[in-house]
């Protein structure tokens, strides 16, 4: 090999792996090997090199250097970092090392929320802080939108160094706030759409539902409808250095199927052809099905149950077989990931195994399992039984799984990864309930 040439390991064998091996071609760099926590992956091969765990990277090629090939997935970045750090590996050996370990935001740090024609750094009011008022978040539409993306940005970098300085700010004591490693210089990769129009559903977790949401929620400045021009602003979005240049979009709140402005959601979608899509399902939208069709748009349904009953008491409404209907309609189309929030009505072997079922003969994209964000309790073991059990029977069907850990309480993030890293890749569903 030429003595120029520098042995490499990848680390992180996920949806990003290849585009990181390929970006490597005809470099000063050559690939020997991936490296990945998951013992699943372990002993395969992707791109012609070999997935290893960290130690057989470390025993096999001692003096190589490392690629972080991690997708947008902040705890797994940390457990990257960290772990290489623990190894011994000097950060002079991570080539694309660009972080800084600090206390912040992920959302603030990476999306931003379009609501009433401008922008909050957040979704939700800090019930942790009695002092933060809308005002600390919100930079009005009632101006240009570059006047309102410039102030915002202003508010944004603002915000993110007080936090990170230990500065007194509205944010303290937030429950979104977490200590770890941070991309330098992030860029702001989603735009999150939110509305104040309403549901067709009355979900428990609901923060609509919440009354002090809601008298958060009134205290918005409120913009003219017909002076707010969603696509225009995406589009302006791409003058600034602050936003990546082919942003996504993310419809998150209200149900977008109901929406009077829809439209002009819809063709946002359709000018970056990127993003999600949240809907309950309840109704089925020939628009949405278009928009499948764009390989990056995917559709993200949360039902939250596994039988008919349980999805009431959830919902507030008896919708279940018309959701059920639905989705596979959509999955018909287009990328379908469906999600099950673990609730106190939904903790149960019967609504978790018939979940699975339902999963089984959709087959979807994608099955996210979440927490309900207002819970401040402890994961019992049967919580943590039946998310192992979940899982296990969807990675022996071939289904793909994301946990969003961040609504997990954080005292138990290590064990529930744990947990669910060490399934038996063959275990049957049944012979995990039976134990």
């Amino acid at each position: 090999m030429n003595s120029s040439i520098k042995q490499i390991a990848l680390y992180g064998a996920g949806r990003e792996a290849k585009k990181a091996f390929d970006s490597l071609n005809n470099s000063e760099y050559f690939p020997v090997c991936f490296t990945d926590i998951d013992s699943d992956k372990q002993g395969k091969t992707l791109c012609g090199i070999p997935i290893l765990s960290l130690n057989q990277a470390l025993n096999r090629f001692p003096n190589c250097l490392f690629y972080i090939t991690v997708a947008n997935d902040d705890l797994k970045k940390d457990i990257v970092i960290n772990s290489l750090l623990q190894n011994g590996i000097d950060l002079e050996r991570i080539v694309n090392f660009e972080y800084e370990y600090k206390t912040s935001c992920r959302m603030i740090e990476a999306a931003c929320f379009y609501v009433e024609g401008g922008l909050t750094l957040c979704c939700r009011p800090n019930k942790n802080n009695i002092h933060s008022t809308v005002n600390d978040f919100f930079i009005s539409g009632n101006q240009s939108d570059s006047q309102t993306i410039g102030q915002y940005l202003l508010l944004r970098k603002e915000r993110i160094n007080v936090i990170k300085n230990g500065i007194p700010n509205p944010c303290d004591g937030c429950d979104m706030l977490s200590e770890g490693w941070f991309k330098r210089n992030q860029k702001i990769t989603t735009l999150s759409i939110g509305s104040f129009n309403p549901c067709n559903l009355k979900c428990v977790y609901c923060g609509y539902n919440n009354v002090a949401f809601s008298e958060w929620q009134k205290t918005f400045p409120h913009r003219q409808s017909q002076n707010a021009n969603l696509e225009e602003f995406v589009k302006q979005t791409s003058n600034f250095d602050d936003f990546e240049k082919k942003i996504a979009i993310n419809y998150a709140s209200g149900e977008i199927t109901i929406n009077p402005t829809k439209n002009d959601v819809y063709r946002s979608y359709h000018l970056i052809q990127k993003g999600q899509i949240l809907t309950n399902a309840v109704i089925y939208d020939k628009e949405i099905e278009k928009l499948l069709k764009f390989p990056e748009i995917s559709l993200n349904i949360s039902i939250d149950s596994g039988t008919r009953d349980t999805y009431k008491r959830i919902k507030g409404r008896d919708y279940f077989d018309i959701v059920y209907d639905n989705i596979k309609k959509y999955n018909e189309t287009g990328n379908v990931s469906i999600k099950y929030i673990f609730h106190e009505l939904n903790t149960n072997e019967e609504d978790v195994l018939a979940f699975a079922n339902i999963c089984d003969e959709i087959k979807p994209s994608k099955v996210i399992i979440s927490r309900d964000l207002n819970s401040k309790s402890i994961m019992s073991d049967m919580e943590l039984g039946l998310i192992s059990t979940l899982v296990s029977h969807l990675r022996l069907n071939n289904i793909k799984v994301f946990i969003s850990y961040d609504y997990f309480p954080k005292s138990q993030v290590d064990t529930l990864m744990d947990t669910t890293k060490n399934i038996p890749a063959k275990i049957k569903i049944a012979d995990m309930v039976e134990s």
